[in-house]
């Protein structure tokens, strides 16, 4: 009964939710086009402004000859969001029935809770983190393309990427051989409020998160598939999976330093994880190597082309690596450990 509840409701809140995030930002973006009528001079209009100065409303040296008063203009685009709001449906519709083949094919069972911190060394508590970022980043791509402000659609993204996860979680909840569980639902809400983070202190624009997936072929991943019966998803082969952590060197390297440095090369750290298939040996797996910003690398010239580049920038392009932990080891080109 759960499941077939969760499917039920899960299409109409997601249309509500952006539906109504966008008439919120309508409705609160500001005043309308004022006109003030008459023909007084602007000193005139100057005293009355000055009367309304309590309320900061506009100063007086903003009225235009035409007595015009702008405050803030709408530019929300309603198609847009009607096109935004279908798209997501759709996309969350493919992925749904792809994570039903993968984690909820087996039937039901009463909503309970798991916690299984040995289950990947946690290392899913940072594919949960990189989920919820990327996928708040699309919504507040979709958002932005709308009309939203940037600060307003990052937000908004950060809220719809929270719900998706935790109908994510629910359905976990029903599953026999899963559950729900509170720390991957709170990993997903720290990655997808990391943009938003971004967007408030600027220092965080440093930093990007990024992700590589090389297949493995790992007996852990075949035996995942084997015992749940299910069709697994390439995101549960944790050994092939890289989550990777880049920082902007040139910007934050000492003047002296950073003047003779590309700005497109960045520094990434990256974390795996080996030998899931064998408790007493499996470990995580730490690695650096360069990264490219495609943004800096390219400098799009239009919104299009810098919205694609900014998500594309969230995947690590094949490099040279140096695994620094648990032991030294050099790739000529990183894959996977």
């Amino acid at each position: 009964m759960g499941n077939a509840l969760s499917k039920i409701l899960l299409v109409p809140f997601l249309v509500f939710s952006i539906s109504f995030l966008s008439y919120a930002q309508i409705n609160s973006s500001g005043y309308d086009l004022n006109i003030i009528k008459g023909s007084a001079p602007v000193s005139c209009l100057k005293e009355v402004v000055a009367q309304q100065d309590s309320f900061n409303l506009v100063n007086a040296d903003s009225l235009v000859l035409n007595k015009k008063l702008l405050v803030k203009e709408n530019k929300i685009n309603l198609i847009r969001v009607g096109i935004v709001s279908g798209a997501t449906l759709s996309i969350l519709g493919g992925l749904y029935y792809r994570w039903k083949t993968a984690w909820w094919n087996n039937g039901s069972a009463k909503f309970h809770f798991l916690y299984n911190d040995s289950y990947a060394k946690d290392l899913d508590k940072i594919g949960h983190m990189t989920g919820g970022l990327f996928i708040a980043d699309c919504f507040g791509a979709g958002l932005k393309w709308a009309g939203l402000d940037d600060e307003s659609s990052l937000l908004y993204g950060a809220l719809l990427s929270t719900m998706v996860y935790t109908g994510v979680e629910i359905k976990d909840g029903f599953a026999p051989e899963w559950g729900f569980d509170p720390a991957d639902l709170g990993a997903s809400v720290v990655g997808a409020f990391f943009p938003y983070a971004q967007e408030k202190i600027t220092f965080l624009q440093n930093f990007t998160v990024k992700y590589s997936y090389w297949p493995s072929n790992s007996p852990f991943y075949k035996y995942l598939g084997n015992a749940s019966q299910n069709n697994q998803f390439f995101n549960d082969d944790y050994e092939g999976e890289t989550f990777w952590l880049s920082a902007d060197v040139k910007n934050l390297s000492p003047k002296s330093v950073n003047s003779i440095m590309p700005d497109f090369l960045s520094l990434a750290c990256g974390v795996s994880v080996e030998n899931l298939n064998d408790d007493p040996n499996k470990h995580l797996v730490f690695v650096i190597s360069p990264d490219i910003d495609l943004i800096k690398l390219f400098k799009p010239d239009t919104e299009f082309l810098k919205t694609l580049c900014h998500l594309l920038n969230h995947i690590h392009i094949p490099l040279p690596g140096l695994q620094v932990s648990p032991n030294f080891k050099g790739y000529f080109i990183y894959l996977k450990p």
